[in-house]
C-alpha cells in the first residue's frame, strides 16, 4: 500500500537491479557516514508481492472460509514496510549522516493522511444513506482512525455483543494505525543503531527485538481475547523489525559490492551461493506462504509461531525476489499483481467498508449473492483507489494536502479542473460526514428490537405469575409424537430471544431461556439447573450456533447430561461469521449420526429465503414475520422427523 504499506522511496526499473553510484573511496562501514556514496536502490517485484498479499487479505475479509489464513498477508506487508522505510532512512544517512526528521515525518503524513481523511467522511456519508446502523459508535471509531490509534482503541474499548453483531466500517484501519506507530518509532531506532558504527550489531539488535516481540505475542495470547496480541504495537512488531534487519543486510551487502571490498573468501562464496539459490528460496517461501494462507487459522498455532513463520518467509521471499538476476522478479512483474501493489493503499482503505455497505444493500433488497456483492465491492474499490491515487495521494505527496486542490505549479485548465473536482468531492464528503456524525444513532435497530423483546418477555412472565417455572412431570420415554409447548425447553442466544414471543404463540407453554451473547458452553449449566429444579422437559431445543463454534464433543457431553430419552432439537445458525458455517456442518453431521433422538432445524435455509426480514447485521430476524420464521422452521423440522418414523 502506498506508504501505508509502502515507503514510497523505492523505484522500479526495467532490469530490476539494485544499483548504486560508485564510491570515491573504499570505506564501507558506518564510520564516516557523510563520506558514504548515495545508493540509488531500484527494485522489481516488490509491488507484485504487495499485490498478492493484498489479494489474500481481501479474500480473508470477504470470506475467511476460502482462505482462513489470509491474514498472513498483513505480516508480509509489515515486513515489506519495515524493509522499505529502513532503506529510505539508510539512504539519507549514507548521503549526509542525518535522517532529516521534519522531512521524514512530513513525507509520512503526506502519504498516509490525505487519502484517509477523504475516505472516512465519504464512507460515513454512504452509510448514512445505505445502513445507519453502521454509524453506531462512529464518532469514537472515526476519531481513532484519523489519529492513528485504532488498534489500541480496539484493544482498550473491548467489544460488546452488539459491536460484534454490527461490523465496524473502520476496523481494518488498525493496521494503518499500527504502521503509523512503527513509522514514528523506526527513525529513532535507526538513528540509535546507526551510531553503533557497524551493521552487524544493528542487525543482531533488530533480530533480538523481533524475537522478543514474537515471544511476547505468544506469552500474552489469550484465546478468549486475541485482539490484544494481534493488534498491539508491541506484540505485532516482529515482522516490521525483520524487514528492518533485512534492509540493513542489503545495505551492507551492496555497500561492500559497490566499494569492491571483500573481507573474507567465505563472504565471497556466501554471496555467490546466495545468488544461485535466491530465486528458488523465494519461490519455496512463496509456496509456504500460500499454504499458510490456506491452512492457518487465528488460533494458538498462529500466535505461538505461525505469524512469526509467515514473517520469516516474507523476508526470504523479498530477498529471493530482489536479488540481481532472480527470475522471481518476472513472476511478480505480472501486471495485475504489480498494479494491485501500486494502488494497494487506496485499495486497502476502501475494500472493507464498501464490502459491508454493498452486502447490507443487497440484504435490504432480499438478495443473497455474496459473489455478486464481492464483485461489486471490488469494482467500486478499484475505481475509488485509482481516483484517490490520481486526485489526492500523488498531488498531496508533491505539495501537501493543499496540493490536491491547488496544483503547484499550476499547469493550465486541466489542473484547474482537477483541483475544482477534488474540492467539490471533499466538500460533499465532509458535509455528508458531518451529518452522519451528528445523526449517528446510539443503538442499532437490532439492539433496540432485542431490548424491546426482552422487556415484553419479562412483563409476560410477571403477569403469568411464574407459571412456566412450575415443575412439569416427565414421561418415562419420549412419545415421539408432535410435542406440546409444555413438553419443550428451549435454550438459545439472541436470535432465539428475538423470536421468543412467536415461539410461545406456536408452542403455548414452552419454557424459553434465551439471552444475548450466549454460547454452547452455557447449555450444560442451564440444563443442570433445570434438572435440579425438576423443570427439565422431554424435548430440548438448542439454538446456540451464533456466537461461538460448536464441537461434536460438546454435543456428546450435552447428550450424556440429558440422557437418551430426551429429544434434542438443534437449530443451526445464519450469519457471516466463519464459525457459524463450521458449527452448522458439525451439528448437521451430529444430527444425522444420532437421528433416533436428534432433530436438525435448518434455520439458515429458512431465513435465507427472506433476507429482507433480517436486521442490518444479517443475523437477527425482524419482529413479526421475520421472527416467526424461526418457530416455523422448528415445527417443520419436528414434523418431518416424526414422519420419517422416529
Amino acid at each position: 500500500m502506498r506508504d501505508g504499506i509502502d515507503s514510497g522511496d523505492h523505484r522500479t526499473n526495467g532490469d530490476g537491479h539494485l544499483s548504486e553510484s560508485r564510491p570515491t573511496n573504499n570505506q564501507v562501514t558506518q564510520d564516516t557516514p557523510s563520506e558514504q556514496p548515495t545508493p540509488h536502490w531500484r527494485f522489481q517485484g516488490i509491488d507484485g508481492i504487495k499485490g498478492l498479499s493484498l489479494a489474500a487479505i481481501i479474500v480473508y475479509h470477504y470470506n475467511p472460509l476460502i482462505m482462513p489464513g489470509g491474514f498472513v498477508g498483513v505480516d508480509v506487508f509489515l515486513t515489506i514496510s519495515g524493509f522499505l522505510i529502513t532503506l529510505s532512512m539508510l539512504k539519507r544517512l549514507h548521503a549526509g549522516g542525518r535522517i532529516g526528521w521534519i522531512d521524514y515525518f512530513t513525507h509520512r503524513l503526506r502519504r498516509l493522511y490525505p487519502a484517509l481523511i477523504v475516505m472516512v467522511p465519504t464512507v460515513m456519508t454512504l452509510a448514512n444513506a445505505v445502513q445507519p446502523d453502521f454509524l453506531v459508535g462512529i464518532r469514537k471509531q472515526a476519531s481513532a482512525a484519523l489519529t492513528f490509534i485504532y488498534n489500541w482503541y480496539a484493544v482498550t474499548s473491548g467489544s460488546s455483543y452488539f459491536d460484534t453483531m454490527n461490523p465496524q466500517m473502520f476496523k481494518h484501519l488498525w493496521f494503518i494505525a499500527l504502521l503509523a506507530q512503527f513509522y514514528v518509532v523506526a527513525p529513532m531506532l535507526v538513528r540509535i543503531l546507526w551510531s553503533l558504527r557497524h551493521p552487524t550489531p544493528a542487525v543482531l539488535t533488530l533480530l533480538g527485538l523481533s524475537a522478543a516481540s514474537f515471544i511476547w505475542m505468544a506469552r500474552l495470547y489469550d484465546p478468549a481475547s486475541p485482539t490484544r496480541v494481534y493488534e498491539g504495537t508491541d506484540t505485532h512488531a516482529g515482522g516490521f523489525l525483520l524487514g528492518m534487519a533485512l534492509a540493513w543486510c542489503i545495505c551492507a551487502w551492496r555497500g561492500a559490492e559497490a566499494t569492491g571490498r571483500r573481507h573474507m573468501a567465505i563472504t565471497r562464496l556466501a554471496m555467490r551461493f546466495w545468488r544461485r539459490i535466491a530465486a528458488y528460496t523465494g519461490f519455496v517461501a512463496l509456496v509456504l506462504l500460500v499454504v499458510l494462507a490456506l491452512r492457518l487459522r487465528q488460533d494458538t498455532v498462529a500466535f505461538h509461531g505461525g505469524i512469526a513463520a509467515a514473517s520469516v518467509l516474507a523476508v526470504l521471499l523479498i530477498a529471493g525476489t530482489i536479488t540481481d538476476g532472480s527470475w522471481m522478479q518476472g513472476l511478480f512483474a505480472i501486471h495485475p499483481l504489480s498494479a494491485t501493489g501500486t494502488y494497494s493503499y487506496g485499495i486497502y482503505l476502501w475494500h472493507w467498508p464498501l464490502w459491508l455497505l454493498g452486502s447490507a444493500l443487497m440484504r435490504s433488497l432480499g438478495l443473497r449473492q455474496p459473489l455478486a456483492a464481492a464483485a461489486m465491492a471490488l469494482a467500486v474499490t478499484a475505481v475509488l483507489a485509482y481516483c484517490s491515487s490520481v486526485l489526492v495521494e500523488k498531488p498531496s505527496a508533491r505539495g501537501g494536502f493543499i496540493g490536491a486542490i491547488i496544483p503547484d505549479p499550476p499547469v493550465g485548465a486541466k489542473a484547474a479542473a482537477r483541483g475544482l473536482a477534488v474540492m467539490l468531492i471533499i466538500l460533499l464528503a465532509f458535509t455528508g460526514g458531518f451529518r452522519a456524525w451528528r445523526d449517528a444513532p446510539a443503538k442499532t435497530s437490532t439492539q433496540i428490537a432485542l431490548e424491546k423483546t426482552q422487556r415484553m418477555m419479562e412483563e409476560r412472565a410477571r403477569l403469568n405469575g411464574e407459571i412456566l417455572r412450575k415443575p412439569v412431570p416427565r414421561p418415562k420415554k419420549p412419545a415421539h409424537a408432535f410435542p406440546t409447548g409444555m413438553q419443550i425447553v428451549a435454550i438459545g442466544d439472541s436470535v432465539m430471544d428475538m423470536a421468543a414471543p412467536q415461539m410461545q404463540e406456536r408452542f403455548p407453554g414452552i419454557l424459553v431461556d434465551a439471552k444475548v451473547s450466549r454460547s454452547i458452553m452455557e447449555a450444560g449449566p442451564i440444563v443442570g439447573q433445570l434438572q435440579t429444579e425438576a423443570r427439565m422437559r422431554p424435548w430440548l431445543v438448542i439454538g446456540l450456533n451464533t456466537n461461538s463454534a460448536i464441537t461434536s464433543d460438546q454435543l456428546d457431553q450435552l447428550r450424556a447430561q440429558i440422557g437418551p430419552d430426551t429429544v434434542l432439537v438443534i437449530v443451526n445458525g445464519h450469519g457471516p461469521d466463519s464459525w457459524i458455517t463450521e458449527s452448522n456442518d458439525v451439528t448437521r453431521s451430529y444430527a444425522q449420526a444420532h437421528a433416533d433422538n436428534t432433530v436438525y432445524v435448518d434455520w439458515d435455509a429458512a431465513i435465507s429465503q427472506h433476507l429482507d426480514l433480517l436486521y442490518s447485521d444479517g443475523v437477527h430476524p425482524m419482529e413479526g414475520a421475520g421472527a416467526d420464521i424461526y418457530p416455523q422452521a422448528i415445527q417443520q423440522a419436528i414434523r418431518q422427523w416424526i414422519s420419517e418414523g422416529h
